[in-house]
């Protein structure tokens, strides 16, 4: 992948997740550190201490996946996030689409209903204040909710799975 960088034949090398030793690992045994790194990133799994290692380390640009939790937790029916999107009548989604654009990471949401599609693009007519970041940050769990990659349980679960077209 380095070769074909250098080369000019791909625009950048990400990864995918990286547990922090294994990223700081990557760094200083590659020519060329990685532009994105995709992780698992809500309300619920903030990444924080991963977060702080990509950016002393220059580890890539957090890319949120799940980053509506896949609908768990009652994500879009969570009152901490009605609360906040309250006075801007915004949906829960919108609150956590602003939260995730307010500390510069990319959030790709996905949808296959055209209202929800147009929804998380309205999110650039509102901001979040210092309290709401707060109220956000304490929901946190510490731990991920939908893959925990740090487990030899879980490699042998995704190993396990197939796909059929």
């Amino acid at each position: 992948m380095e070769d074909l960088y250098e080369q000019g034949r791909v625009r950048g090398i990400g990864v995918c997740n990286f547990l922090p030793d294994r990223l700081i690992d990557l760094i200083l045994c590659s020519r060329s550190a990685p532009i994105v790194h995709q992780i698992e990133l809500h309300p619920f799994t903030q990444q924080i201490p991963l977060r702080k290692v990509m950016a002393e380390q220059g580890g890539g640009v957090p890319t949120a996946w799940a980053l509506l939790t896949d609908g768990r937790r009652g994500i879009f029916d969570n009152p901490v996030l009605r609360r906040i999107g309250q006075p801007h009548s915004k949906t829960p989604a919108q609150m956590v689409l602003r939260w995730l654009t307010r500390q510069r990471i990319c959030a790709i949401p996905k949808s296959v209903h055209e209202e929800r599609f147009h929804e998380n693009h309205n999110i650039a007519d509102f901001s979040l204040d210092d309290d709401d970041m707060h109220d956000i940050s304490v929901m946190d769990t510490g731990g991920p909710l939908i893959l925990n990659v740090d487990t030899p349980e879980e490699a042998t679960r995704l190993h396990g799975i197939s796909y059929t077209q």
